[in-house]
C-alpha cells in the first residue's frame, strides 16, 4: 500500500483488490474517518490484522473481507460496525469466527473449508435486521439474540455425504420475521434430520 494513503487521515472510502498479493500494515494507522473498507484477495500475515483495523478505525460501519487469507481466527469486536460481509472460498485458515457487533444490522458469512479441524461460529448481535449466511456450516454455532431479525436467506452446502447439519438450532431460536429464504440444499438437509423445522408466524 502506498505510504501516502497510511498518511490520508481523511480518507472515508477504501476498497483494495491484492490478487492475492501480501498487505502488511505499520504499527499504527491513522484512518480516524474512514467510514467503509473492502479488502479482497488478500493475503495477511498478522494474526490480529482485524482487530487491529477495527481499533484504529473508530468511525467505521462498513467492512467487507473477500477471501482474505492467513488468519486462523477472526475476531468482530466493534460499536460502530453497521454492515459486515466475510467471504471465504476454500477458506483453510480461518477456524473460528466471532461477531460482536452493538450497532451491527446486516451481516452476511460465506464461507468454505476443508472438512479438517473444528470450526466454530459466535455471534453477538442484538440489532441484527438481515442475516446471508452460504457456504458450509461449522462444527459449533452460537447465535446470541436475534429478536430484531426480519430477513434471513440461509443457502448453506452439503460438507459431505455423511455430514448433518449442526445448525438446526438456529430455526428454532428465530423470532418471528418478515422475510425467509431458503435454498433448496439447506430443505434437503433439514428434512432428513430428526428434528422437526417450526414454522415462524409473519409478523403483522
Amino acid at each position: 500500500m502506498p505510504i501516502f494513503v497510511l498518511n490520508c487521515e481523511s480518507l472515508r472510502f477504501l476498497a483494495m483488490s491484492l490478487h492475492g498479493g501480501v498487505l502488511q500494515l505499520p504499527s499504527s494507522i491513522g484512518f480516524t474517518k474512514l467510514q467503509s473498507l473492502s479488502l479482497t484477495h488478500v493475503q495477511v500475515l498478522d494474526e490480529l490484522f482485524v482487530e487491529r483495523v477495527l481499533s484504529s478505525c473508530n468511525s467505521l460501519d462498513k467492512l467487507c473481507l473477500d477471501a482474505v487469507n492467513g488468519i486462523n481466527n477472526i475476531n468482530i469486536r466493534s460499536s460502530s460496525l453497521k454492515y459486515l460481509e466475510i467471504r471465504g472460498y476454500e477458506h483453510d485458515d480461518l477456524f473460528h469466527l466471532n461477531v460482536f457487533g452493538e450497532l451491527l444490522e446486516e451481516l452476511i458469512i460465506h464461507w468454505k473449508f476443508t472438512p479438517s479441524g473444528v470450526r466454530s461460529l459466535e455471534m453477538a448481535t442484538p440489532l441484527l435486521k438481515c442475516f446471508t449466511w452460504g457456504g458450509f456450516a461449522p462444527d459449533n454455532c452460537l447465535f446470541g439474540n436475534l429478536k430484531c431479525l426480519c430477513y434471513c436467506a440461509l443457502s448453506l452446502e452439503q460438507l459431505s455425504s455423511s455430514w448433518s447439519p449442526p445448525y438446526l438450532e438456529f430455526f428454532h431460536i428465530l423470532e418471528p420475521i418478515e422475510e425467509l429464504v431458503i435454498h433448496a440444499q439447506c430443505l434437503k438437509h433439514t428434512s432428513a434430520s430428526k428434528k422437526p423445522i417450526v414454522a415462524m408466524p409473519s409478523r403483522k
